[in-house]
């Protein structure tokens, strides 16, 4: 971040220390920073060194022997050995501008659908719930299915449930670091026998 430096002069020849005394306050900023862009295990881990790039040259180097020549190399896919520190050299003009982002690879969530009904040709039932497992805090599911189902409880409810709600029924689940994974649960009910008397 910014570095702030305090410069104090005083007349000292007047011997007026406390009237004369200024302070000029001096905020040095860096011209150039690196940065990443925290990328979910097996997506696409982009660097960039944002600042000024014309007619300057580029040395990036970290994790695993990763190096680029270039102002925002990228790699995919990305696994947990890329998780570290990354560091750029920028050289314009034979000077260097050096920089360092920390890296960190999230995991993807651990989703695992299932429902009330859990085997094929097991009976209707009434309401019908799907289930899915938190994974991580503040951890949002996505829900679709048959007959334009959505919702977006971790376990929701139809009533009433009949035959053409068949089908297979998809959640994702998405992290607070917008990692997503997905899971399905397939219901296929079998009939419910109804006994009447002539």
């Amino acid at each position: 971040g910014p570095v702030t430096y305090t410069v104090t002069g005083t007349d000292s020849a007047m011997g007026m220390y406390s009237c004369n005394t200024r302070k000029l306050y001096i905020t040095i900023k860096p011209c150039h920073f690196a940065y990443s862009n925290g990328p979910c295990i097996g997506d696409t881990l982009k660097l960039d060194m944002y600042g000024d790039s014309v007619g300057a040259t580029y040395f990036w180097y970290g994790p695993g022997g990763f190096r680029a020549f270039v102002r925002n190399p990228w790699k995919y896919p990305t696994t947990w050995a890329d998780t570290g520190t990354y560091y750029v050299v920028k050289t314009h003009s034979g000077i260097h501008d050096t920089d360092f982002v920390h890296v960190v690879i999230h995991p993807l969530p651990v989703v695992n659908a299932t429902s009330n009904i859990p085997k094929p040709c097991d009976p209707f039932v009434n309401p019908f719930n799907l289930f899915v497992n938190l994974d991580s805090a503040g951890e949002t599911f996505s829900w679709t299915g048959p007959k334009g189902f959505t919702s977006t409880l971790q376990n929701p409810s139809i009533t009433p449930f009949d035959s053409t709600m068949e089908g297979t029924y998809t959640v994702t689940g998405t992290t607070i670091w917008g990692c997503k994974a997905s899971n399905s649960t397939t219901v296929w009910p079998g009939i419910v026998p109804d006994f009447g008397y002539v």
